[in-house]
């Protein structure tokens, strides 16, 4: 397998801990290059991952990073996580969250050559002389294969800290904290001793489970993502466990059997008492700032990997671990070969059902096959269950089909809240905690923090996971797998066949990071897009979002796309099939929404007629949910297969929860044939869901229809034109419509109704109709349409943008010298549709004149110039809107005309320039859409 490697640094530090950062800094002054692959969303989690916010701040490199808070004052977490964004960013340190160390690189003679991290997306490398591990449970150490200090398991110390209120369990006795004096919020913290049987991830799971099945209450605001607990034992290094003395630690306390791999917090090569002390972020920045100096000293003699080493040491490099982030696949600075071996990888746990991601989707589909009897392991990066609708706040039915098993969680959850319940809102804390319970109780597991990077695969069906925990990685074999990532991550590491809409258009949906809020509240935000398969991408989210929301409490750690990763399925919706009504032999759910659609709009049927806020409901078939070519696999969410604009329909939690419900049944269903998802019966599983109100009966008598109606075609071709349904029913039998628009627009005499029909005849590719465009085309500019996310309905270009469009998609030339003499007028102030609907275009006929054209629109003052290439530059210009769009649209226009300007032959190469620019573009999508034009000329 030829893996990317993304940096050449001198130092690598895994983990984001209080003294890795300190060292990290520290390396940095000294003028070394250093990179830092963090497993969370933030740094600072020996901190805030605990919540032990109640320490002292002492010493002068802590207070600069932690900032000086009032002796016994609980620090913030926002306060935490962004100040270490500041340090770290300002000392010109490379980083990434959400990546977890897969091994280091060994070289001839024990050199070391770097280390090897996964992420969702893969595995990608980083080149370095020295490794410094600054994860809690030694992560990357653990990956090596080399042992840590004997411990067969025993007794282990947990405290859980709940903000807001004492645990429900009368016997639970709390230690009350201080309370955070500006948001009022009283803190306890629970300890308690738990038999920890063995040093595994199930075992750790486990011990988390009882921590939170005792230490909970309906009341609370919040509690700490994770119950802390000291390592019970180190790595092992020549000498015995280390002892602070009076000037700290000695090196030895942090070196291990690698030469120049380094590990420091409370699971270095100290005893347990020395441990104890390390785990105060005090003492662990001060040590960590030691080491860095040290390390620094150290560093000119230590001579450079070689170029061109293989991966040595790797365990579990697989095909199917090969990474799919498309800024590394393009920004790779070298590329190592390394053998794929899959049998090194330990097995770390045998299910009947395994489903990866317990967000909207996840935690249903667990629920539905633990309650099936199946043997059931959900996967969980983060810290809870629920996903946007929990960890990201989106706490609010919009639309959404609330049956079935939609129904029985607003049920349970108005148990819990009590009088005055609204059902189309929720508790965050309330439902993620049903959603754990309700797993737990019918026998199923959840693993936090673990992150599935790869598949195990049997030629084209899935039989596991690769999953990457704080306590090592592994193999979870499976026999059927729920991909509920939301971003098909699995079904893309399985090699299936994936899209992302930027990869052919701009037209994403907008998206947001909301701060936290400081009781379990809705909060909704669209202010930028996010790629979800980038990394650099969702990692500068997290640092932006701190410092638009620094004043708030926490911010969320999901980023709430609306648009990610799709399959391509076995079937793909489209909107003309929500429209046209079109029913399925193998329907499982029914969505229920509008399209709202947090963007524009790309279908043909929207240039005719675009969308409005009429409620539509869509009949979703199992194959939707099925990647084309694979077994073993169903995927949930928004990775579902269908065409972009049908996505809003499609996407709400209520029928999200409701789908990934039935996956969950079908999955198990599925094990007991021994098949495949497409083996099982269809109408023994339909007519449980009618039982489960999730179908409505009339789904047991359907079958897939796709065929209209001649004489219902030349109705709608005959009618006002104005009716979505009837526009799709025309757009659906071109060959029976065509001829009957003709022989109307021959005879029609009203202009409007003529130049309605000009529109859908050019959609369907019929050039008789361009004369209404073309005058309509030329008439100047009305009023046009910018960039809006939030709250997007109807129009996202104006009638004359629509009619050069129509223009564009017949590739008619006639009115182009006055279309391009219309095009002079504009500036800057301009709408961004106009530019838009010159840029498609410009692209579609390609002459000389366009592209003159085009390139004099981009040197006009403030037309280009929008690229951000590093975090600093968006971190000087960000708005303070929760929905802005500023930023949006001034992007979206110079991509587009400089996309039409390259594709039009270029003007002294400034479109080829502007896109090379946006290549490097801090967000992914106008990135990877830049790369795409750019590869595709070539």
């Amino acid at each position: 397998m030829r893996v990317p490697v993304l940096k050449q640094v001198d130092v690598i530090v895994v983990g984001g801990c209080t003294g890795g950062v300190a060292a990290a800094t520290a390396l940095a002054k000294a003028g070394l290059k250093v990179f830092m692959g963090v497993p969370e969303t933030y740094f600072g989690a020996d901190i805030c991952k605990f919540a032990r916010l109640w320490q002292d701040v002492e010493g002068a490199t802590a207070k600069k990073l932690l900032g000086n808070a009032k002796k016994g004052a609980p620090l913030r977490p926002m306060d935490v996580k962004r100040k270490l964004d500041e340090a770290v960013v300002a000392a010109g340190i490379d980083f990434l969250f959400g990546v977890m160390p897969a091994d280091v690189i060994v070289e001839d003679a024990e050199k070391i050559g770097g280390v090897m991290f996964t992420s969702k997306t893969g595995a990608f490398a980083v080149r370095g002389k020295v490794v410094i591990d600054a994860t809690w449970e030694a992560s990357l150490w653990r990956t090596t294969g080399l042992s840590m200090r004997k411990w067969n398991g025993g007794d282990v110390e947990f405290t859980r800290v709940l903000f807001g209120t004492q645990a429900d369990d009368a016997k639970a006795k709390g230690k009350k904290l201080t309370p955070f004096a500006k948001e009022k919020l009283d803190a306890w913290a629970y300890s308690t001793t738990l038999r920890v049987k063995s040093d595994t991830p199930e075992a750790w799971a486990e011990a988390e489970a009882q921590m939170r099945d005792r230490f909970w209450s309906k009341q609370l605001a919040g509690s700490s993502d994770a119950s802390f607990y000291l390592p019970p034992h180190g790595v092992i290094h020549k000498s015995e466990p280390c002892e602070f003395g009076k000037n700290g630690l000695p090196l030895d306390a942090f070196k291990t059997l690698l030469p120049n791999v380094y590990v420091i917090g409370p699971s270095a090569n100290v005893s347990r008492k020395a441990a104890a002390k390390l785990a105060d972020a005090s003492v662990a920045i001060a040590e960590g700032e030691k080491l860095g100096k040290l390390l620094a000293k150290e560093l000119p003699r230590i001579a450079a990997c070689a170029a061109n080493a293989s991966v040595g040491g790797f365990h579990g490099a697989m095909p199917q671990e090969a990474c799919s982030d498309p800024r590394m696949l393009r920004e790779a600075v070298e590329w190592i070969e390394g053998e794929a071996v899959a049998p090194e990888l330990p097995v770390l746990a045998e299910m009947d059902v395994v489903v990866v991601g317990g967000g909207t989707g996840g935690a249903p589909a667990g629920i539905a096959a633990a309650r099936e009897g199946a043997k059931t392991l959900v996967l969980e990066s983060l810290h809870g269950l629920g996903g946007v609708g929990t960890l990201g706040y989106i706490t609010v039915y919009y639309h959404g089909f609330r049956r079935g098993f939609t129904s029985e969680i607003t049920h349970a959850l108005w148990k819990w809240h009590g009088e005055g319940f609204d059902t189309a809102c929720w508790n965050a804390e309330h439902k993620a905690e049903w959603f754990r319970q309700e797993i737990r109780k019918a026998g199923g597991q959840v693993w936090w923090n673990a992150i599935v990077s790869g598949a195990v695969m049997d030629g084209t069906r899935i039989i596991g996971v690769i999953v990457n925990t704080p306590w090592g990685r592994g193999i979870v074999k499976a026999g059927m797998v729920i991909d509920a990532t939301g971003n098909a991550d699995v079904a893309a590491a399985a090699g299936a066949p994936t899209t992302v809409v930027s990869e052919h258009d701009l037209a994403v949906q907008g998206t947001g990071l909301p701060p936290k809020p400081l009781r379990p509240a809705y909060t909704n935000t669209d202010y930028t897009f996010t790629d979800d398969t980038d990394g650099l991408d969702t990692t500068r989210a997290f640092v932006v979002a701190r410092q638009k929301f620094a004043d708030r409490f926490d911010l969320a750690q999901i980023v709430d796309t609306r648009e990610r990763r799709q399959i391509v399925g076995d079937v793909t919706l489209t909107p003309l099939d929500v429209y046209t009504g079109r029913t399925w032999g193998d329907a499982i759910c029914l969505s229920r929404s509008n399209f709202d659609s947090h963007g524009f709009t790309v279908h043909p049927l929207f240039f005719v007629l675009p969308p409005d806020r009429t409620e539509l409901d869509a009949w979703t078939p199992i194959r939707t949910f099925l990647p084309k070519g694979f077994q073993g696999l169903a995927v949930t969410g928004l990775g579902l297969s269908a065409q972009r604009d049908v996505m809003p329909v499609l996407r709400m939690q209520p029928d999200i929860q409701n789908h990934a419900y039935v996956l969950g049944i079908a999955a198990v269903m599925a094990l007991k044939t021994g098949h495949d998802f497409r083996a099982i019966d269809i109408k023994a599983l339909q007519r449980r869901l009618v039982e489960k109100d999730i179908l409505p009966s009339p789904a047991l008598l359907m079958a897939d229809v796709d065929v209209i109606a001649d004489e219902r075609v030349a109705e709608a071709v005959f009618g006002d034109l104005n009716n979505h349904a009837e526009l799709a029913a025309i757009m659906s039998s071109p060959a029976t419509a065509l001829p009957l628009l003709n022989s109307r627009m021959e005879v029609e005499t009203d202009a409007g109704m003529r130049l309605r029909i000009a529109k859908i005849m050019a959609v369907m590719g019929d050039a008789n109709g361009a004369k209404p465009l073309q005058k309509a085309a030329t008439a100047g500019w009305d009023t046009g349409w910018d960039y809006t996310g939030m709250g997007q309905f109807g129009r996202s270009m104006s009638p004359v943008d629509d009619a050069i469009a129509g223009l564009a998609m017949l590739g008619d030339a006639t009115a182009a010298k006055k279309i391009f003499a219309q095009a002079e007028k504009l500036t800057a102030k301009d709408a961004f549709s106009h530019f838009r609907a010159l840029a498609l275009y410009g692209e579609a006929i390609r002459n000389k004149a366009c592209a003159k054209a085009l390139a004099e629109l981009l040197m006009k003052p403030g037309i280009a110039g929008h690229c951000w290439t590093s975090l600093n530059e968006e971190l000087g210009d960000i708005p303070e809107s929760t929905i802005d769009t500023a930023t949006r649209n001034r992007s979206l226009r110079e991509l587009f005309l400089a996309r039409a300007l390259y594709r039009c032959g270029d003007c002294d190469g400034l479109g080829e320039r502007i896109l090379t620019d946006y290549t490097h573009d801090i967000r992914g999508h106008f990135a990877r859409h830049a790369a795409m034009v750019l590869r595709d000329a070539k």
